[in-house]
């Protein structure tokens, strides 16, 4: 019952969420659309909802492709903002500031990543085509961090939801690392309100920071 609900719930995010794209109509807003829907993939990949798991033979590692998917699909519309932002801007002091945050963020965004892979989840014991998904997701949850912080200092005002939404982010997917390859939280029930405790605010924090991009 809880799962569904938890999967109601963000469903009917989605659902809002489409429809304000729909009205308003920037191309990184649909693309926030298909990040949260492949993210509510993933939710139900991980959590074994019948649904959609069903038949699937590992869940975890499809849920993880699915969040990798959103992962590309937020990067993709906080990159297009990126780009649109200076354009729609030009007369706006400093609106192309996000596009210098980038190239000193993500390099940093993408060591942290790996070095947390090396010192956290190299020495698990875990089959390689886990680790290696978990490298990969890692990396993309990183860079769409930076991308986040980045995409936050470009348009007319400061847009505090998208760098605090990605952190959250990192948090959330953190624990889950530190529960699933190391076995750190071990209650369950504990794990699982943590993990939807930052979860559930960085998909929505995302959603409105992106939804201030214009």
């Amino acid at each position: 019952m809880v799962v569904k609900l938890k999967l109601l719930g963000m469903g009917l995010v989605l659902l809002a969420a489409a429809v304000l794209a729909f009205l308003r109509g920037l191309p990184w807003h649909y693309l926030a659309c298909a990040a949260l829907g492949l993210s509510w993939v993933g939710d139900a990949m991980l959590a074994h909802y019948p649904p959609v798991a069903k038949g699937v033979p590992d869940p975890f590692l499809a849920g993880m492709a699915s969040f990798s998917l959103a992962q590309v699909a937020y990067i993709s519309a906080l990159w297009m903002s990126l780009v649109a932002m200076p354009q729609r801007h030009m007369q706006t002091p400093g609106t192309v500031l996000g596009l210098h945050v980038i190239g000193g963020a993500l390099p940093v965004y993408l060591l942290a990543a790996t070095l947390f892979w090396v010192l956290f989840l190299l020495r698990a014991r875990q089959p390689a085509a886990v680790k290696g998904a978990a490298l990969v997701y890692a990396l993309l949850v990183s860079a769409m961090a930076a991308f986040a912080l980045s995409a936050a200092f470009t348009g007319v005002w400061f847009v505090w939801q998208l760098p605090l939404g990605g952190l959250l982010f990192l948090v959330s997917d953190g624990l889950i690392a530190a529960h699933v390859f190391r076995g750190v939280v071990a209650d369950e029930r504990r794990y699982d309100a943590m993990v939807w405790a930052t979860y559930a605010p960085a998909q929505l924090l995302m959603l409105w920071g992106i939804w201030r991009l214009y």
